[in-house]
């Protein structure tokens, strides 16, 4: 057996594409020698022997140092994702202090992501803190996402008119990228910040303004994108709009959860979100997966009865 109980590879493996490149060398060796005239067919035999070497060469080449080298940064790279998932790091402590409803909001759609990802086959790990990171940018105006007002008091865009408020809303995602410059995320969690909107649109606004004015450009009321490339990215988008509407669903007309993914992930594929990440086959899965974690963190609770007076008999 092999390192932590692997076993070795076949030696066929190897061979393979060492006859591969050989085949290949000699027959460009062989085209130029015949280009240049037939000489001293001792001539053929040394270049026969030499792309057999160097078939052998470029695959112990490539086996023995490029394949490991691309395996450590693959290791890299995972480790540089489990740094950014512990709660330590400074960007989510900060937002845990400056937007603690964004934080606790990003931690579940961090879990409902994770979930979702593993059941479809996509990078988990990546979703998760892709989730985690996705609405770093609301740390410049904290104050202007409901899920951080908790004193109930009056919302700061009662004073603005629906223009400045989506202006206010849809500015989290370039002050994103922003810190996500300045903290050094790597471009595969960035991605998460410029499309987990896509190029939707900032729709409560957009009907209040609509209301007034029939007229109006929808497009003033739209994220610059891009629509998610990914799955993963895809996942986090719906995973965001799914936890944020059945949370408002749980203070409203209390539909039933599946009934809420289901609507949400149809909007999405209808308005083109969806088209460029590859997970349109994966939809299913994904609605179940959404449904069972989303019923999972917000179950319900048995109420308690009323607690005893003080010296009353049990």
């Amino acid at each position: 057996m092999g390192r932590a109980g692997v076993p070795p590879r076949p030696a066929s493996r190897y061979a393979l594409p060492a006859l591969t490149i050989a085949v290949v060398n000699a027959a460009g060796l062989a085209a130029l020698w015949l280009v240049a005239g037939p000489g001293d067919p001792l001539g053929a035999g040394w270049m026969a022997l030499a792309a057999a070497v160097v078939g052998v060469v470029s695959t112990a080449i490539c086996l023995g140092v490029a394949i490991p080298a691309l395996r450590r940064l693959s290791w890299l790279a995972e480790g540089t994702l489990l740094e950014l998932a512990q709660p330590e790091h400074p960007l989510l402590r900060r937002l845990e202090d400056e937007a603690p409803g964004t934080y606790h909001h990003s931690i579940l759609v961090g879990a409902v992501a994770e979930r979702a990802a593993r059941a479809i086959g996509a990078d988990a790990l990546l979703a998760k803190v892709g989730a985690y990171y996705h609405d770093i940018g609301k740390l410049t105006q904290p104050a202007v996402f409901i899920e951080n007002s908790f004193d109930g008091g009056p919302s700061p865009h009662d004073a603005m008119d629906a223009f400045v408020s989506t202006d206010a809303i849809r500015r989290h995602v370039p002050a994103g990228l922003d810190l996500a410059r300045r903290y050094r995320l790597p471009p595969t969690v960035s991605a998460f910040i410029a499309e987990h909107h896509g190029t939707g649109m900032v729709s409560y606004f957009y009907r209040q303004a609509f209301a007034a004015d029939h007229t109006l450009d929808p497009e003033r009321f739209r994220y610059a994108g891009p629509v998610p490339q990914t799955r993963e990215t895809a996942i986090v988008m719906l995973a965001d709009s799914c936890e944020a509407a059945v949370r408002a669903g749980l203070q409203g007309d209390r539909r039933p959860i599946e009934t809420i993914v289901a609507e949400v992930l149809a909007d999405r594929l209808a308005g083109g979100q969806l088209d460029d990440s590859g997970i349109r086959e994966d939809l299913q899965l994904v609605a179940a997966s959404f449904t069972a974690t989303l019923k999972a963190i917000h179950h319900p609770r048995i109420p308690y009865p009323a607690a005893p007076a003080p010296n009353s008999p049990p």
